[in-house]
């Protein structure tokens, strides 16, 4: 009999890891982000300080990223990254409702003219959202930080 206790316990303690109850937030939303191809994904309320860029699980479909009350994410100080929201080979990807702040104040770049003959999304790093080979992209109400009230 106690053998089955613990094996439901070890059973409990996984379901809990899989929901992502462990870890930062920007750990959380990673994890997420890499894991789930399709539904929805809520993001949490608040600022999420990134520091590396959140990348889209590749294949990913009929997804939505939602925000909640005053969700930004914000790039922390050292953020390194193409983007603080990459998403790649990707279809039909709605976004809604949150918002995205660099950290240009921190850290200020100066970066060269990109040569005519490359993409800008391989010369500049640094930007808010890169979305690469995706067919069926929506944004509504994602912005800047000038809307919600942190």
């Amino acid at each position: 009999m106690g053998q089955a206790v613990a094996a439901v316990t070890l059973v409990s303690l996984a379901a809990l890891t899989l929901q992502g109850c462990g870890g930062s937030p920007e750990a959380r939303l990673r994890r997420t982000l890499a894991n789930k191809t399709t539904g929805k994904i809520q993001l949490p309320s608040g600022m999420i300080e990134i520091s590396s860029e959140l990348t889209l699980a590749r294949g990913a479909h009929d997804l939505e990223i939602a925000g909640a009350t005053g969700t930004v994410l914000r790039a922390a100080v050292g953020f390194r990254g193409r983007a603080i929201l990459v998403i790649e080979g990707a279809k039909n990807i709605a976004l809604h409702d949150f918002a995205i702040l660099g950290n240009r104040d921190a850290e200020p770049k100066i970066l060269e003219m990109a040569p005519p003959e490359n993409y800008f999304r391989m010369w500049y790093p640094d930007n808010g959202i890169l979305a690469d080979r995706v067919d069926g992209l929506e944004i509504l109400a994602v912005g800047d930080g000038g809307e919600v009230d942190v």
